[in-house]
């Protein structure tokens, strides 16, 4: 069965053409870092996505094993947002570590974000980090709108890793 769910790719490339995707045109955040213009989309959809109600975001890693439609029956969040946790690593600590052991990111503004956590919020480093490859979200709930800026703000601050500073957004808008 098909999907009865818009499927929109947004992309900077208006060359691109797909057959199950609408393809909308967007121009880059930061022209020079296509990395975090990605994740102010991925991360504001109530900005990106005005003239939807909600939302299901994908990583380009993600393929589904069912319809989005079985996904939103399952998962609906009634706080307004819902992602999973980390699969394999406990704690946002260990999160951090493994950014920094890959070379993921700037290890500056890794040590820099990893320092403040520790002095503004240490308790957010033992909770278990989220999986951000896969996000359902309702655009009209004004506490995620508030926790989705406030993760925006991280991720233009510190690194672009965006499940570095999800807990903390969570812990800020009060989610």
């Amino acid at each position: 069965a098909r999907s009865k769910i818009p499927f929109l790719c947004l992309t900077d490339n208006p060359l691109l053409q797909s057959r199950s995707w609408q393809i909308r045109t967007v121009s880059p955040v930061f022209q020079s870092d296509p990395i975090r213009s990605q994740r102010d989309i991925k991360i504001r959809p109530h900005v990106h996505l005005a003239d939807f109600d909600a939302s299901l975001y994908i990583d380009n890693s993600v393929v589904l094993s069912q319809p989005p439609e079985r996904l939103l029956e399952q998962y609906w969040p009634s706080i307004g947002i819902s992602l999973p946790s980390h699969s394999y690593r406990d704690s946002l600590l260990d999160e951090f570590v493994e950014v920094s052991r890959l070379g993921l990111d700037d290890q500056n503004r890794i040590f820099e974000q990893l320092n403040h956590y520790t002095l503004d919020c240490p308790e957010a480093l033992q909770e278990r980090p989220y999986w951000t490859g896969i996000l359902l979200r309702d655009h009209r709930n004004p506490t995620v709108q508030r926790m989705s800026e406030i993760w925006a703000a991280h991720v233009h601050r510190y690194s672009r890793r965006d499940q570095l500073s999800i807990n903390i957004a969570f812990r800020q808008s009060g989610l």
